[in-house]
């Protein structure tokens, strides 16, 4: 219980926010559940006596368990399609404008068709690591997004 005139703050385990208005859930999304009378607040799930260790393979303690559903053929499809799609719009966008750049940039200083084609080559390769980039995107705007029944996480081993 608390003292007379102090006043009982809540603390999120997971992000350590302050939850005054004494709601169920953080804004960082964690569930909590009232612990005692006194205010304080625990995580729903596994808690020191729910059977996670703390160091081995699992959530952290007193995080909730996540459900490890099948990589199933079309869940694979989901997140390869959410890769593809942007590593295409946003490469395809990104080397037509590049490739536009040079092509102008090329006609400005007068440079002849040979010359143009002569470059080509080794300016397409020099831009190349661009696409690694934008594909590195790709892949982590999948692994923010929600595919409706589920998400793609990373878990510490």
């Amino acid at each position: 219980m608390t003292q007379e005139g102090e006043q009982s703050v809540r603390h999120c385990p997971r992000c350590g926010a302050e939850n005054p208005s004494f709601t169920r859930e953080c804004a960082c999304g964690q569930r909590l559940i009232p612990s005692d009378l006194s205010g304080s607040v625990t995580a729903q799930g596994l808690g020191p006596a729910g059977g996670s260790s703390g160091g081995g393979i699992g959530p952290d303690p007193g995080h909730e368990r996540p459900r490890e559903l099948d990589a199933s053929w079309a869940r694979a499809a989901h997140v390869w399609w959410a890769i593809t799609w942007r590593t295409l719009a946003v490469g395809v966008s990104l080397g037509i404008g590049l490739g536009c750049l040079v092509i102008v940039m090329a006609v400005l200083v007068g440079a002849d068709q040979q010359t143009i084609a002569r470059w080509t080559l080794p300016l397409s390769l020099l831009i190349s690591p661009v696409g690694v980039v934008v594909h590195i995107w790709a892949i982590r705007a999948a692994l923010r997004k929600h595919f409706g029944e589920f998400r793609v996480v990373l878990i510490r081993r």
